[in-house]
């Protein structure tokens, strides 16, 4: 079945090319990771799909429907953010708040908040649910605002840069979860984590404005090259896969 379609995708703000001809089909249980370097366009490809901003050109289809429509399917953890600390808050009122995108209901039931503490426990968060949100550790927020991108349950979750604000620990937790979630939901992450990609990705894709993309886990070396736009070592010792690009040090 499939999800999301993106068909010569462009995207233009002032004069200036962010995406050029993007084209993408994700369908049934995909994990696609989307690598790249900062400013080429990863997190603008994320806020095209889910209807937060117009192509310029070309088509995109989410579910069958429009973003803006379709969108109501997915799950999206955007960027770690700063929030005010001072907003007072819970866990499970974080969570449960998210209930309220897909109908005209303005307050919560007692049905939404066990559905919050039922996401919180297939995160491991489900202890946290009485906490202030600004109390957690950077681990613990992303867990609950995972939890948060959950609980319409989507056929297609879309996380950008979801451990950036992570410990190394938290990030083994964190992909454990996305690793079980994979077995029912489609999955698209953009990271800078090689580590990730290569341990729980079923296809990379790399994207510099371009999107250099062959359907499974392997991308050759020019295709990085040429995404990078400069010269990369792959240095492999089994697993995982690293990228380390040559730069010229100043004498």
């Amino acid at each position: 079945m499939e999800l999301l379609r993106l068909e010569s995708v462009d995207y233009t703000i002032s004069g200036e090319t962010i995406l050029d001809n993007v084209s993408l089909s994700i369908g049934g249980k995909d994990f696609l990771s989307i690598i790249g370097p900062n400013g080429g366009g990863k997190s603008t490809l994320l806020q095209l799909i889910v209807g937060l901003i117009s192509p310029s050109r070309g088509t995109i289809s989410l579910m069958g429907e429009a973003p803006k429509v379709g969108r109501s399917k997915i799950g999206y953890l955007p960027q770690y953010t700063e929030f005010d600390r001072a907003f007072p808050i819970s866990v499970e009122e974080t969570v449960a708040l998210a209930t309220l995108q897909n109908r005209w209901r303005g307050f919560l039931s007692k049905g939404d908040f066990d559905r919050a503490h039922h996401w919180l426990g297939q995160v491991g968060a489900v202890h946290l649910a009485k906490r202030n949100l600004r109390h957690l550790s950077g681990g613990e927020r992303q867990r609950v605002l995972l939890a948060r991108a959950l609980i319409n349950e989507p056929q297609l979750l879309i996380l950008d840069e979801p451990t950036a604000a992570v410990d190394t620990e938290g990030e083994k937790q964190f992909y454990d979860i996305l690793g079980e979630l994979n077995h029912t939901m489609a999955i698209i992450m953009v990271t800078h984590d090689l580590t990730a990609v290569s341990a729980i990705s079923r296809s990379v894709a790399c994207l510099n404005k371009r999107l250099y993309y062959h359907g499974d886990a392997h991308l050759e070396h020019a295709d990085i090259a040429e995404a990078y736009q400069c010269p990369v070592d792959l240095i492999a010792h089994g697993h995982p896969h690293r990228i380390f690009p040559r730069h010229d040090h100043a004498s």
